[in-house]
């Protein structure tokens, strides 16, 4: 029976698999008969039947299984094929190993293409394709699409090769077929400047008092901004002077934000006592301490 037969109705509104622990196939037919089975699971559950198709899960389960299993044995000489292919049909001349070059695309009356693999993103990549481009302007770093340290810092890694003049090739050699996609062309970088965020720099800058953090402090051990610098002086005040009005804190503390500090109570140190009158909290009598004066 054709995987995509698979999937029947029964009496009860139940999608289930005459076949659910012996599917079997290729992975393009697996792919195939998951996508055919998802749409008629969605149109199903669209009908208000609930239907839940047990052999879209089985497929896709098996499906993924399988794609685990080939990221985990895969070598850099498994990201080849399916780049040459893709370079191929742009009329490109493709060979493996040149050289140093990982890989060498050439077509007539152009820049040669040079692409760098490796299975994942560091900076022993990165200093190998700024040494290609002694040779040409265009050099490709090309990873798996599944790589682990794209998805975490993507906007940032994109921006660091942009200003580097290199581009990215995103390979998927899990299809049968593969697949590969660009994700960012080597060119020319001028970064932007964000006047807002110089502002905000300054601004800062200019409102701490002294230099309280040391350069490489560990930021979520806290820093201790302007801002902070305000509150515990409000917090210390009230510990002298214990509960007390927001007009006269700001009067003796020269702080025209007090109020607004005092209503968002940012870090837990006031508790509001009476209307416009706050004292310190039992959180902030304990954490104030562990700022120097």
């Amino acid at each position: 029976m054709p995987l995509c037969e698979l999937c029947v109705k029964t009496q009860h509104h139940t999608v289930i698999c005459r076949s659910y622990y012996q599917i079997e196939g290729t992975e393009t037919e697996l792919v195939h008969c998951l996508q055919n089975n998802n749409h008629r699971a969605q149109s199903l559950n669209s009908s208000g039947q609930g239907a839940l198709c047990l052999v879209y899960f089985g497929l896709f389960g098996k499906l993924q299984t399988m794609r685990e299993h080939k990221r985990k044995s895969m070598k850099e000489t498994d990201l080849y094929p399916p780049l040459k292919l893709f370079l191929e049909k742009q009329r490109y001349t493709v060979k493996g190993e040149i050289r140093d070059c990982d890989v060498l695309a050439v077509r007539t009356g152009e820049a040669p293409v040079v692409v760098e693999l490796k299975l994942t993103l560091n900076l022993e990549l990165v200093l190998q394709a700024v040494e290609r481009t002694a040779l040409t302007p265009k050099v490709y770093i090309g990873i798996p699409r599944h790589c682990t340290m794209l998805k975490k810092k993507r906007r940032q890694i994109i921006k660091l090769l942009r200003m580097l003049g290199l581009g990215l090739i995103l390979i998927d050699p899990d299809l049968e077929v593969g697949s590969v996609e660009v994700l960012l062309d080597p060119g020319p970088y001028k970064p932007r400047l964000s006047k807002p965020r110089l502002e905000l720099v300054l601004g800062e800058f200019v409102k701490r008092v002294g230099d309280p953090n040391p350069g490489g402090t560990v930021k979520r051990k806290g820093i201790l901004t302007a801002y902070r610098q305000r509150a515990l002086a409000i917090a210390r005040f009230l510990r002298k002077h214990g509960p007390t009005k927001a007009a006269r804190i700001a009067q003796t503390l020269r702080e025209p934000k007090a109020r607004d500090i005092l209503y968002r109570n940012v870090y837990g140190w006031y508790d509001r006592v009476s209307p416009s009158v706050y004292d310190l909290s039992p959180r902030g009598c304990r954490e104030i301490t562990l700022w120097p004066d």
